[in-house]
C-alpha cells in the first residue's frame, strides 16, 4: 500500500511487472528529461519519476512522513536534485544498453546460432530445389481410385475438396471430384515433382480425354510460403542488427523454420529425394 502513490505517479498500477516498470519509467524520463523539457513543472516532474522509480526497484527507502521528506527537500538545493536525476536517469541506460549488449551476444554465439546457421543452409537449399521443381518435367506414377470420401469441404480459392483413396495407399485431397472418377473412370496417374515427388495433380484417364485433378493441402500446393519460411533464416543472417525485429527474426529461425525443415524431410521422403536429386 506504500508504494502505491510512487506506482501512480508513473501511471501504473501495483502489479506491474518490473519490465513494465522499466519501460514507463524510460518513456517519463524522456518526456521530462530537463534537456529536452526545461520547465519547472517538468523538472519537477522528473525528479519526482526518478525517485518513484528508485523506490519501487528497492534501490531508495520511501521516506517514513511527508514532514521528514519536506526536511530533505529543504536540506538539498532543487539545482543537486536535479543533478541526481540526472546521473540516475543516465545509469539507467547505460545499464539497459549493457544488459541489450550482453542479451544480442547471447543470441549471435552459441548452439543455437550455429543451428541457424545450419537452418540457413539446409533453407537455400531446399527452396532452391522448389523452385527448379516447377520447371522440370514431372514423374507420372500409375494408379487406381479405391474410394472417395463423399463430404465436400472448402479448400479456399472457391474450392470444394474431397478425400481420394488410391490402391497403392496414397490419400489425396482434390478438387472437384464427381463420382465418375470413382465408378467410370478409376484408373488414374499421379502426377508428381520432379525432384520431390510432391503429387501435384491427379490426371483421370477417361474414353476420349484427360480429366486434371488439382492436388491441395501438400508442400507443393504451399510452395510459396514454405520458400519464405525456408528463406527466413538467411535473412537473419543478413540482418543481424541490434533491433526488435533481429530478436523476433531469430526465434523464428530457430523454431519455426527449423520445425517446418524438419517436417518437409521427413514428410513424403523428402529427405532421399534431396540427396538423389529425385532420381529416387
Amino acid at each position: 500500500m506504500h508504494l502505491r502513490k510512487y506506482y501512480n505517479l508513473l501511471g501504473l498500477n501495483e502489479n506491474a511487472t518490473l519490465q513494465e516498470v522499466r519501460k514507463k519509467y524510460r518513456l517519463l524520463a524522456m518526456h521530462y528529461h530537463p534537456d529536452k523539457n526545461p520547465s519547472a513543472e517538468a523538472n519537477a516532474k522528473f525528479i519526482q519519476i526518478n525517485e518513484a522509480y528508485e523506490i519501487i526497484l528497492g534501490r531508495k527507502k520511501a521516506p517514513a512522513s511527508t514532514s521528514k521528506t519536506v526536511q530533505r527537500s529543504k536540506q538539498n538545493s532543487h539545482e543537486e536534485r536535479i543533478k541526481t536525476a540526472k546521473e540516475r536517469y543516465k545509469e539507467q541506460l547505460r545499464k539497459e544498453q549493457i544488459e541489450n549488449e550482453r542479451f544480442y551476444q547471447s543470441l549471435i554465439k552459441g548452439k543455437k546460432w550455429r543451428l541457424i546457421k545450419l537452418n540457413a543452409i539446409i533453407g537455400i537449399a531446399i527452396a532452391s530445389l522448389i523452385l527448379l521443381d516447377i520447371f522440370l518435367p514431372r514423374h507420372y506414377e500409375k494408379d487406381r481410385v479405391e474410394a472417395y470420401a463423399r463430404d465436400v469441404y472448402s479448400g479456399g480459392r472457391n474450392t470444394s475438396i474431397s478425400l481420394v483413396k488410391t490402391i497403392n495407399g496414397h490419400e489425396l485431397w482434390i478438387d472437384n471430384i464427381n463420382y465418375a472418377l470413382y465408378a467410370a473412370y478409376p484408373e488414374i496417374y499421379i502426377e508428381r515433382s520432379f525432384i520431390f515427388h510432391d503429387p501435384v495433380n491427379i490426371i483421370s484417364i477417361q474414353k476420349v480425354e484427360y480429366e486434371y485433378y488439382p492436388v491441395y493441402y501438400t508442400f507443393y500446393d504451399a510452395r510459396f510460403i514454405a520458400m519464405g519460411i525456408f528463406l527466413i533464416p538467411l535473412f537473419t543472417l543478413w540482418y543481424k542488427r541490434r533491433t526488435i525485429i533481429f530478436t523476433i527474426l531469430w526465434y523464428l529461425s530457430l523454431y519455426l523454420s527449423g520445425i517446418v525443415i524438419l517436417l518437409f524431410l521427413l514428410t513424403n521422403d523428402h529427405w532421399a529425394h534431396l540427396l538423389t536429386f529425385g532420381f529416387l
